[in-house]
This record gives C-alpha cells, structure tokens and sequence, in this order.
C-alpha cells in the first residue's frame, strides 16, 4: 500500500476516494484496486486497526464482542481477493447447521427435546458434496485487520488517517474533498468518484445530500460474550420467544490452549424490551449468568464465565437512492437491517463485490467526463443491489414480526410454517440458497477449498 498519491500542490488526485476503512470500505477499496491495477485509489480511517501485522503464534485470547456469520457468498468475495490467507485459521468457527424454533410456552425455558424442533438448516439440504459448512464466523476486528493485511502491499492503494470535513461535487463529474489528519494537517482531495462506506450514521451520505427513511424497533438486543466448558460445536441456532429471540453463535475452541484454559468461546445474543436489556446490564456477571441459564434453552453448552457484553439499538434504514452525482454508498453508510439473521456484513460485502464489479470497465478505460460512463456503471450497481438488499431487510422483518409476540392462532401457525418447511425439501434448499448468497453470484461460489481444490481461482488480478 503506497503511502505518497500523485500531488499537485497541496492537492492529491486520485481515480476513486473512499471514506471509511472499515470491513466494506477496506474490502471496496481492495477489491477496485486489484481489478484496476491503474487506477489510483485513496482509502480514508480516522482509526488504524490495532494491529496491522500477521500474529506470530497462536492466540487464544477470549474474542471481541462483535463478530459475524459470513455465508458462503461473502466467504468466496474475500477469498478471491485474497483475504482469507491473512485471517488467523484457528480463530475461523465454520458452522454446519442453522437451527430456528420457537420456545412453545413463552413463561419456561425451553427443554433440551423441545429446543431441537423447528427448522434445521444444513449442509445437506444444499445436496451439494462440495460444500463443506454454511458459513464462518468470526471477529470483526480481526476480518478488518486481515483486509489490511491484505491491501498493505498494493502500490495503487494509499491510506489516509484522517477525517472528512466536507465535499463538492465537481461539474462535469468528479469530487473534491476536505480531509483533515489527527494532528489537525488539512489536506484536498480529487476524485472522480467518492464512495461513501462510513457506518449507519454517514457523514458522506449527509453532505452528499442522499436521503435516507430509518424507523426503530421496540426492542435491544444484548450480546454476551461466554466461555464454554465443553466445545462450541457446528450449529448455530435463534430460539424466538414473545419478548424477543435468543441466539447462540459458536466460536473457536480451545483445544491446543492447555487443560487450564476454556475450552471453546461463544456469543450469545438476547433481544428484548429496552428496559429489560438496561436492567440486565446493571446485573454483576455471576447474576447475568442465572439469568442466561435460566433464559436460553437447555441445550446451550456449559458456560464457564461471562467474559463480556454490550447492548445496542435495533434500527432499520434504508436510502432512497444509493448515489447521487459522483458519490456512492455501500454498506451500512446505504441500508441497515435487523441483525437477527446476522446479514447486515454479508449485504455489505455483496455490495462491494458488485460496485467494484461494474466499475472495473469504467476504470480501466474511462469514459470523457460527462459522457455518463461513470453513471452508467453506478446505475448497474444500484440495479443490482437495491432490489436484494431491500428482499432481505423485508424477509428478516417478516420473521421478526411474526415470532415476536403470543397470539394464540399466530402460534399454531408458526409450529405449522416450521414443521412444513423442515419437510419441503426443494423450499427449503431454495430459501438456503438465498440466505447464503449462493443465488446472488455471478460464478459458482463455493466455500473456498471444495472438495480437492485448495483455494478457488481469483475473480480479480494479481
């Protein structure tokens, strides 16, 4: 990663400007510049990932709070891009199952027999011998510094530490933005493209002028960090109950860390009232542990301790346009979803395999300003993306309202939905296909390594 653009003056000018360096920034920015190996990029992060250089041994410390699901989709996007070598393997949790059941009396907890009913998603209903797992999960932090890892050497990629103050949109085309370093050094820069992937609350999307239609939920939800006494196992599972689903989701084990250290990590998710969530973070760790055993179903792996947690608000938003003259959103800067289903990364990731996509012709050979060539592509983009991130926000609400609340006929309904969709082989592996992002890629996707390969051929050069 070069650390000196093309100046001119006190002007830096480059291809394409991207504000956030976060997991779809890093990997929008790594993707462009590998697919345009001519283009001049420019990555902004105020913050620099803790640790940029590979580990050096294995660390089994207990893992960050915010991790994620990747599906099969977004898993064969990093590989491609060569991700995946920089990410430490023995923190990678592939999982095998995807369960989804509804605790059948909303005042008990569940017991082991009926915690296993509903829906088993698995890697047989794919009928497909080369799939080896659904998806991994993993740390966020860590996805971020193996992006890093990844992009450090690529000679057309350069990195500001700094913050954006504002931005102009240029006529015929093009964008001139104020950055500002962390030691207060302004600087100017020039793009002919700006993508905006800085978070739920964009600055770009705000001086950008790009609408955006957000509404809450009546809910929290709290992520727990655990340490099991048994390993973590291959499934992951939501157990919806009237106030709100639980979650498990398996993380690493532990088994070459000694006989004193756990033996597996986990994330639990609790999604209820705001009130209730406020009044369970108060609890001291040994009381929130009654409170989980007492909450999540009986079939939950035994917990050693609480390590960790934090709560956050559940929104939902989405713009109305996904860019405006030459600036671009991605990620969560664009749309928001509930995290029920754990998909709000793997949008993300889809949208920077499919902008970085339809831009690779505009940039290899562009276009006269104003011919619209650069419009064009981004048009493609939203086309492309818009109709699947709008399916998916309006599918994880449909599970969200339906199972969150105690009506009687709706109950009986649902243990009817899920008993049917257990059994309705061909749905079933339909609905799996699109959870897993395997109906949105161009190429067979795969899971990296499938039977008798090593890695998948990269989608983008050398």
């Amino acid at each position: 990663m070069s650390s000196e653009p093309h100046q001119a003056s006190s002007v830096a000018v480059c291809d394409v400007l991207v504000i956030g360096g976060g997991i779809t920034g890093a990997t929008t920015a790594l993707a462009l510049a590998l697919a345009c190996p001519a283009s001049a990029i420019i990555l902004v992060e105020a913050h620099e990932p803790v640790s940029t250089s590979p580990a050096t041994e294995p660390d089994f410390s207990a893992p960050g709070l915010r991790v994620s699901a990747l599906n099969l989709q977004s898993e064969r996007f990093l590989r491609s891009i060569g991700v995946w070598p920089h990410l430490e393997a023995h923190r990678l949790k592939p999982y095998r199952a995807l369960q989804v059941a509804e605790n059948p009396d909303s005042g008990t907890q569940a017991t082991a027999e009926q915690s296993l009913g509903g829906t088993t998603f698995s890697i047989e209903d794919l009928q497909d011998p080369g799939i080896q797992h659904l998806g991994t999960i993993l740390e966020n932090d860590r996805l971020q510094r193996g992006i890093w890892q990844a992009m450090a050497k690529l000679p057309n990629l350069t990195l500001r530490q700094a913050e954006l103050l504002d931005l102009t949109q240029l006529m015929p085309e093009g964008v001139e933005a104020k950055l500002k370093s962390g030691d207060g050094e302004r600087e100017t820069v020039k793009a002919r493209l700006l993508i905006g992937a800085d978070g739920a609350a964009s600055s770009v999307r705000v001086k950008a002028g790009i609408r955006q239609m957000a509404e809450g939920y009546a809910q929290k939800a709290l992520v727990i960090g655990v340490e099991l006494d048994e390993l973590a196992g291959d499934k992951t599972w939501q157990l919806f109950r009237p106030q709100g689903p639980v979650a498990y989701l398996p993380l690493f084990d532990c088994t070459e860390a000694g006989e004193e250290h756990c033996a597996a990590y986990a994330s639990l998710v609790w999604y209820d009232a705001p009130q209730r969530i406020q009044a369970l973070m108060q609890l001291d760790v040994e009381e929130l542990l009654q409170q989980v055993l007492t909450t999540f179903p009986a079939s939950l792996p035994r917990v050693r301790k609480i390590y960790g947690r934090a709560a956050f608000p559940l929104v939902k938003s989405h713009c109305t346009s996904y860019s405006r003259g030459s600036v671009v959103l991605v990620g969560d800067a664009a749309h928001t979803v509930n995290p029920l289903a754990g998909q709000g990364l793997n949008m993300g990731l889809q949208d920077a395999e499919a902008l970085s996509t339809s831009l690779r012709a505009e940039l290899a050979s562009p276009s006269l300003p104003g011919s619209g060539g650069l419009q064009r592509a981004l048009a493609i983009y939203e086309r492309q993306r818009k109709p699947q991130n709008l399916l998916m926000t309006a599918t994880v609400d449909a599970f969200y309202y339906t199972f969150s609340n105690d009506i009687g006929p709706l109950k009986a309904l649902r243990r009817l939905g899920l008993s049917i969709a257990d059994r309705a082989g061909p749905l079933k592996r339909r609905v799996l296909q699109h959870a897993l992002g395997l109906d949105q890629a161009g190429e067979p996707a795969g899971t990296g390594p499938r039977a008798g390969e090593t890695e998948p051929a990269r989608l983008y050069p050398e």
